[in-house]
């Protein structure tokens, strides 16, 4: 009786590990450009469960229709493009590594990656393309590159949980830019690498940079390893960007401009600590915008002259 009872539990124990074993779904199509249409996946019948597995490939543009997704873990490759549509959520459940080989991500519902590492992985000369219009959380800790191109365009808000992003191959190029409107949130730290030929750099387009709640020991901005070329770091490209930054960093922000990893093509930049909010503030000097634009006018006064 004893045996019986241990052989029940056995097979029970095996029964919960059979259904907790995760499949992997490749993409197919021919039924719709759903992600949630059971038919275009193979094998077919999935039902999206949080330990499955998605492979999305074929150069196929799809989107998350009005659907909301659990997954276990999402890859992106062949030059296809998923599209997270306004009030849907895509969430990575299981620890996995996210990666992307090739391709878009368009977010403009919410993207959740669940504290996962996402790493842009593609072969040789690859291209990955992320643009968030809606809102990007609770991100992995890395986007450290290997042979491929990322370009990420932040319009709605991104929340970068830290660490890493950039590349020690040459050519390979990262850039981040965050256009008006747009929220770069850096929730612990970032750490950015280049080499002599590629660009790593975080382009302020009109929107704003946050370092939020930075932990003790962190830094904040190490570009120890970055290669500093003019076009590598964190630059102002727009007089209403902005950087915000806990407590008072002005001594720290001010080490940054001097070793040209933060730098300003409209103009000197502006730090300034407020003891009530408790933030450190960076923008383009106001009357170094108003002498360049001066200086703008002026060139052209004197273009119409000489014509």
């Amino acid at each position: 009786m004893k045996a019986m009872r241990v052989m029940a539990v056995l097979i029970g124990v095996a029964g919960l590990a059979m259904t907790a074993q995760a499949t992997n779904y490749l993409w197919q199509g021919g039924t719709s450009t759903n992600f949630g249409d059971a038919g275009n996946w193979t094998p077919a019948g999935t039902s999206f469960a949080t330990d499955d597995n998605y492979r999305l490939t074929n150069q196929t543009s799809i989107t998350t229709a009005d659907g909301n997704f659990s997954v276990g873990g999402f890859e992106l490759t062949d030059d296809s493009s998923l599209r997270i549509t306004s009030g849907s959520t895509f969430t990575i459940n299981e620890n996995n590594v996210t990666k992307f080989y090739e391709g878009s991500l368009i977010v403009d519902g919410t993207f959740d990656a669940g504290g996962n590492r996402l790493e842009p992985i593609g072969a040789a000369g690859k291209t990955v393309d992320i643009t968030v219009n809606g809102d990007w959380i609770n991100p992995g800790n890395s986007f450290w590159g290997k042979q491929v191109f990322v370009n990420i365009d932040v319009n709605g808000d991104f929340l970068f949980k830290g660490s890493g992003m950039g590349s020690d191959y040459s050519t390979y190029s990262h850039v981040v830019s965050v256009n008006t409107g747009g929220l770069f949130d850096v929730y612990f730290d970032i750490i950015m690498k280049s080499g002599t030929d590629n660009e790593t750099a975080i382009y302020l387009n009109g929107g704003t940079l946050n370092f939020n709640n930075r932990l003790a020991g962190l830094d904040g901005y190490d570009y120890s390893n970055l290669t500093i070329n003019g076009d590598d770091g964190i630059i102002f490209t727009a007089p209403d960007s902005k950087i915000t930054l806990d407590s008072n960093r002005v001594t720290e922000v001010n080490g940054w401009i001097s070793d040209g990893a933060l730098s300003s093509t409209v103009g000197d930049l502006q730090v300034s600590y407020d003891a009530d909010s408790d933030l450190t503030t960076v923008i383009p000097e106001p009357a170094t915008i108003g002498l360049l634009g001066a200086a703008m006018g002026g060139l052209m006064i004197v273009r119409r002259r000489l014509r």
